[in-house]
């Protein structure tokens, strides 16, 4: 059985052809990116410039299912019926509660997401759902687990804000302190080389074969990791631009030089 979507044609309509206020800028349909990368190759700082830098809203699955079923809607009840009982969301359920919130005006560039999809099945399902109204671009920062180990051992992270910093390539402007908050920095307990080898291989084997069929699909952007923060942002930002046709700001584009 499939949940109704529950958006009119009218709104269906005005998915597929979008001008944007940015130089005119226009696309056929908005376009949902997914950044993958793992945890110590910047991506979840890179997430919030891109979000910032392209306009793109920040959308979380577990967050928008939590609120349906906090408020009680339709969609939320359904879903309180399912983990209520230990079960798992069917994919239509989930994607209903996601493409009812990329319905709302402030998707109309499109929206990225962290880490999502995680796996074929629902990537498939997303496609099957999603793609009449929407484009798919998936940008995946690679780096070695050596590297990220070399690169762990001068991170350091603030415990208020959660700003990471990372010596040489971003560094706090006062050593030791939060440039945001002024407060002390301090290293993550699991971020032992021992620990991140361990993470970073167990983090490419279980996506390997969903950024292998990104791949086969022709919509995967592979950027080298391995590299100057600024410069890897660079690289992302050329590709969200040259593949989406949507323009980052051109305050961030002369930073990103």
């Amino acid at each position: 059985m499939r949940f109704v979507f529950g958006l009119t044609l009218a709104l269906a309509t005005s998915c597929a052809q979008i001008a944007y206020s940015n130089d005119a800028e226009v696309v056929s349909k908005p376009y949902l990116i997914f950044l993958y990368g793992a945890r110590g190759s910047g991506r979840a700082g890179f997430a919030v410039r891109l979000r910032q830098d392209f306009a793109f809203p920040d959308i979380s699955l577990a967050p928008l299912i939590s609120n349906h079923i906090l408020e009680e809607t339709p969609f939320g009840q359904k879903a309180r019926d399912y983990l209520f009982k230990g079960i798992e969301l069917p994919n239509e359920l989930s994607l209903a509660i996601l493409y009812e919130r990329l319905s709302q005006p402030d998707c109309l560039r499109g929206a990225l997401f962290e880490d999502f999809p995680q796996s074929i099945e629902y990537y498939e399902a997303m496609k099957e759902q999603l793609s009449p109204y929407f484009q798919f671009l998936v940008i995946s920062i690679n780096a070695s687990d050596d590297y990220l180990v070399e690169r762990s051992e001068h991170r350091m992270v603030c415990r208020t804000c959660g700003k990471v910093y990372v010596e040489p390539t971003s560094p706090a402007k006062h050593k030791g302190y939060c440039d945001i908050c002024l407060e002390p920095l301090h290293r993550r307990l699991d971020d032992s080389p021992e620990v991140i080898k361990a993470r970073v291989q167990n983090y490419y084997s279980q996506l390997a074969s969903l950024l292998s069929k990104y791949r086969k699909d022709r919509i995967l952007i592979d950027i080298c990791g391995e590299r100057k923060y600024e410069e890897i942002y660079h690289d992302i930002i050329n590709a969200v631009e040259a593949n989406t046709g949507i323009r980052a700001t051109r305050a961030t584009q002369e930073v990103a030089k």
